[in-house]
Formats: C-alpha cells, sequence, structure tokens
C-alpha cells in the first residue's frame, strides 16, 4: 500500500501529539545501538502511513520534552503500542505524555525517517500554564471554540497547526520556518486561550524531515 492510501485510510483515525519527555539515564555503552533502533522504529511508522511530524526539540524547561510525535491511532493504547519496539521507551530513557489532537490545520507527509535529511524548523506552543485561573463550563468552552476557529486563520507561515487537549490542559502547537517565526508568535499571542492566561508561550528549535510540509514555505 503506498503512503498516499494509507494516508487516505487512516484519515478519519484520531491524530495524537507525543511529547516524548526525559525519564532515566541509560549506559554510554548501548547508547549508539538504543538511538539507532528508536530512529527504526519512528521509520517504520512513518512508512505505515502512522506517523504524520516527528521531531527532536530543544526544550530548556523542567518539563524536559526531548522529542515530539504526531501520529494516527485509534486509542491511546495503540499509540502506546507503537513504542513498544522502542527502546529508547521501553527501557524508560523516554517517557511517551500522550494528548488528543482535537482540531488541526495543514497536512504533513511524513514518508520515512532518514537522520540525513533532517532540518531546523521552529515550535511555536502555547503550553498549558500550571496553577492557571479554572473558569466556568460555558466560559471555557468559549475560550476553546475561540482557539479552534483561529486555527483557520493561522499565518501562512505557520506549516501546521494544531489544538491538543481538552477541558483540563488545552495547549496550542505550530511548526514554521525559523524565517517566519514572528508573524506566528504574534498570532499565537492573540489566541483566547493565552489572552485568558491558560498558557504559557515558548519558541523552541525543531527538527523533523525535509519536505515534511505540504507548503512551497519550507
Amino acid at each position: 500500500m503506498s503512503l498516499t492510501a494509507a494516508y487516505a485510510l487512516s484519515s478519519a483515525v484520531p491524530l495524537w501529539l507525543v511529547l516524548l519527555v526525559s525519564g532515566e539515564p541509560g549506559p554510554a555503552a548501548t547508547a549508539s545501538a538504543e538511538q539507532a533502533a528508536h530512529l527504526q522504529n519512528f521509520d517504520r511508522l512513518a512508512r505505515a502511513g502512522h506517523l504524520q511530524v516527528v521531531g527532536p526539540v530543544a526544550d530548556e524547561s523542567p518539563d524536559c520534552v526531548r522529542g515530539i510525535a504526531v501520529l494516527r491511532a485509534a486509542d491511546p493504547e495503540e499509540v502506546q503500542r507503537h513504542f513498544q519496539d522502542d527502546p529508547l521507551v521501553s527501557r524508560g530513557r523516554l517517557r511517551p505524555v500522550v494528548r488528543r489532537v482535537h482540531s488541526f490545520r495543514g497536512e504533513a507527509r511524513l514518508a520515512g525517517v532518514d537522520p540525513a535529511q533532517v532540518v531546523a524548523y521552529r515550535l511555536v506552543w502555547l503550553r498549558h500554564r500550571e496553577g492557571a485561573h479554572r473558569f466556568e463550563p460555558n466560559i471555557l468552552s468559549g475560550l476553546l471554540g475561540s482557539a479552534d476557529r483561529a486555527l483557520n486563520s493561522a499565518p501562512k507561515e505557520a506549516l501546521w497547526t494544531a489544538l491538543v487537549g481538552g477541558p483540563e490542559r488545552t495547549e496550542m502547537i505550530a511548526v514554521c520556518p525559523d524565517a517566519g517565526t514572528e508573524p506566528v508568535v504574534r498570532w499565537a499571542r492573540t489566541l483566547a486561550i493565552h489572552e485568558a492566561g491558560l498558557t504559557r508561550l515558548d519558541v523552541l528549535p525543531f527538527y523533523t524531515m525535509r519536505g515534511a510540509f505540504a507548503s512551497g514555505l519550507e
């Protein structure tokens, strides 16, 4: 089955954001082999049509996010099964945190994972602010609906945008080229979930495959 056919068949399957958070350090002697198998697992998922976006993130925050993946799966349990053959996950070097993608704009076409084809982008991330003010359900619903609609007005420099989470924890991620960071940041600051104090804004280096996004701006 071609990647295009696999994507068409899976387009109704939910999308999930996976944050790969730092776990326990491993022995240096096995690091190279574990990293190679980690990338091979992602390559397998991409070729099977499951993987939309993946790459390491330079995150210096206490969250210690080392990588981000967006993939299609029926439920969180299936997402976890996709990482069973990844030694960095199975041995506790990385811990996957799974969140539902509720809406997105753009198209990713990751046909495989080749370290030689990695290029730098920017991740504009409205991250959940711990201790954020709790709103009444009807007000919160309005804030989320506004953020959902706002994805359609994202600047052209935003190659891929997604609204993640739900009432208890809502975030937005956008991927853009380095030269397009400023308009995407300006737009992100206007989102209702940010203006209401539910999120904090981070801009992080993000690395993924050349040609991963269906846009001439790459």
